[in-house]
């Protein structure tokens, strides 16, 4: 079984667009918006949050304030993209002591070069999200892409400094301790 890494990056795209014109239909006050993908690329999709949902959780004088801001463990919004979370599983399965050494369970070099392509597959599209009509119509909602467990503070920094603006930017680094 092939994975096909540009109907993944098309499919994906789909959904990020839809999910985030849904979300910012339903949510007037959204200001964060995060792709994000399993360690293990089995699952991806979207967390999301709100100013709203933020200010119940912390106002900007307490000290857990940027935790909240943007830890996205601690949003409101989380959107799992289904079918394409069931192809990752899919091609896995199709060849598990491919992906996994099955004396070892640590992951192969063929699971590495497929993870890699899959990040690269989610960097590409999240900046043409940002660089989307729906994107350009609210500026000032924030981009991530983000793996968890895996990404350490300067891959996310670099993310965010790609797809956000320099204030934002600046702010998310200068509080990366924080959160990460």
């Amino acid at each position: 079984m092939e994975f096909n890494y540009n109907k993944f990056s098309n499919d994906l795209f789909h959904e990020l667009v839809t999910v985030l014109q849904k979300i910012t239909e339903e949510h007037k006050d959204l200001y964060a918006f995060t792709l994000s993908c399993s360690r293990d690329v089995r699952s991806i999709g979207v967390i999301a949050n709100t100013k709203t949902y933020l200010a119940k959780n912390a106002d900007e004088q307490s000290e857990d304030y940027w935790y909240y801001k943007y830890c996205e463990n601690e949003w409101e919004i989380f959107d799992t993209f289904h079918t394409l979370s069931k192809d990752m599983s899919m091609f896995l399965e199709s060849d598990p002591d491919k992906f996994t050494n099955p004396n070892t369970y640590f992951f192969t070099e063929e699971f590495d070069e497929h993870f890699d392509r899959i990040v690269a597959a989610c960097d590409e599209v999240i900046s043409r999200l940002r660089d989307s009509k729906g994107k350009q119509e609210h500026p000032n909602i924030l981009l991530n892409f983000n793996v968890e467990d895996y990404f350490n503070g300067d891959d996310r920094i670099n993310r965010f400094k790609v797809l956000n603006r320099k204030e934002a930017a600046k702010e998310y680094e200068e509080h990366i301790k924080e959160f990460v």
